[in-house]
């Protein structure tokens, strides 16, 4: 058998494999697949993907072997990623001065054919092979060569997309945590801003002198609190996007959420002219559920309803169960709408609509905050809208929820 002679660039190619992070990985769908294909097309009882670590082959990828690895010194793929660009072929390993004593052609598989098409990366290194493995003496049709070509660059396409989606979720982790970082910075200070302008407002170490101090100071705490609600906002929306969300489950009675609800929205719904009311049964079941985000998705929709509802219109609650035994609370509007496009906008993180609607500030967080916190309890979010015709958002918990009637 002749040794094997790692190339010139092995280092280069070895660290291209690493950053895959693909080595030593469960098995996937995707990739079996694409063996199951090149066994298929090319009539072989074996096909594999195999990926050339530094002192062996693993297969990523197997069909009609059991054997998950083998050295690197025995390897036919080994010889198969010396010339990226091409395809290696043995049509009889017998009768190859390389492999003709190779245990893997002397014993078990007892390899005689063999054909490998490298998987090259962008950068040009290979680092592994699909190949396709028989027991007797052949060799491929140029439809079957051309298709194995083209399933290594299928393999090599997942390789890929796994690696961009890895790069995603890294980048979108620093993401939250800088989000995170910075939200905490900010809030320390501005809890301090809060704390002196409340002071002041009330005089407490003596009178401010004019007037207008009293109404700057009013100002600094009226600012303060909106901008510390987008914090908290931000805050929120790491902790559901990085997993970091651990609900405090327990039995709710959906009625005391809903009333505690509507005495939070009934201040700024007086404020602004708005029709408040609430339809709940008697009777209802109660829910699994963390009951300080339940009220959190109630307290944001009902906000989002008043924010965006003129002066005379109306805001309903309705709760209800489902045919299915599960429950629904809806909060619906008068107010301005949304087109279908603005609708998945508003659920888009850090989403702004244009137009009348963006007028209004806010983070563009709470809806998909108040998404993730439904979906985190196994619901279902639904919104409906049309310009001028209202919004309508439905909250749909599952039966599992539902665990019996309120006392």
């Amino acid at each position: 058998m002749k040794p094997f002679m790692a190339g010139p660039n092995e280092a280069a190619r070895q660290a291209a494999l690493d950053a895959y992070a693909i080595v030593d990985t469960a098995a996937e769908d995707a990739y079996d697949d694409i063996t199951f294909l090149a066994a298929q097309i090319c009539g072989t009882p074996i096909a594999l993907v195999s990926l050339i670590d530094r002192d062996r082959q693993w297969f990523k990828s197997r069909v009609g072997i059991e054997a998950t690895e083998t050295s690197r010194d025995v390897a036919f793929c080994a010889h198969a990623i010396q010339r990226p660009q091409e395809l290696f072929v043995v049509p009889d390993a017998i009768r190859d001065a390389r492999f003709s004593d190779n245990p893997l052609v002397v014993n078990d598989p007892s390899i005689r054919f063999y054909a490998g098409a490298p998987l090259t990366t962008t950068h040009g290194h290979a680092v592994g092979t699909l190949c396709v493995i028989d027991r007797v003496p052949r060799d491929l049709d140029r439809t079957q060569t051309e298709s194995l070509l083209a399933l290594s660059r299928m393999v090599v396409a997942q390789m890929e997309l796994r690696l961009a989606k890895d790069h995603a979720e890294a980048a979108d982790k620093a993401k939250m945590r800088f989000l995170a970082n910075m939200s905490h910075e900010i809030r320390t200070p501005l809890n301090a801003i809060l704390g002196l302008s409340e002071v002041m407002s009330v005089e407490a170490y003596g009178p401010l002198g004019d007037d207008r101090y009293g109404e700057f100071v009013s100002d600094i705490h009226g600012a303060g609190n909106h901008l510390l609600g987008l914090i908290d906002e931000v805050l929120d929306y790491a902790a559901v996007e990085g997993d970091h969300l651990k609900l405090k489950e327990a039995m709710v009675d959906p009625d005391a959420i809903v009333d505690s609800v509507m005495r939070m929205l009934a201040v700024h719904s007086r404020e602004k002219g708005i029709e408040l009311t609430a339809s709940v049964p008697d009777g209802l079941p109660l829910v699994l559920a963390d009951e300080q985000r339940l009220r959190q998705v109630l307290i944001n929709l009902g906000t989002n309803a008043i924010k965006f509802t003129p002066a005379g219109g109306r805001v309903e609650l309705r709760v209800s169960t489902t045919p299915a035994g599960g429950m629904q609370i809806v909060v619906s509007d008068t107010g301005i709408g949304m087109t279908a496009d603005e609708l998945d906008v508003a659920l888009t993180p850090f989403g702004q609509i244009e137009g009348d609607v963006a007028m209004r500030s806010g983070s563009g967080l709470g809806l998909p905050i108040t998404k993730r916190l439904v979906e985190s309890h196994g619901g279902i979010l639904q919104l409906s809208s049309s310009p001028g015709g209202g919004t309508e958002a439905t909250m749909t918990l599952p039966a599992a929820r539902v665990i019996g009637a309120a006392a």
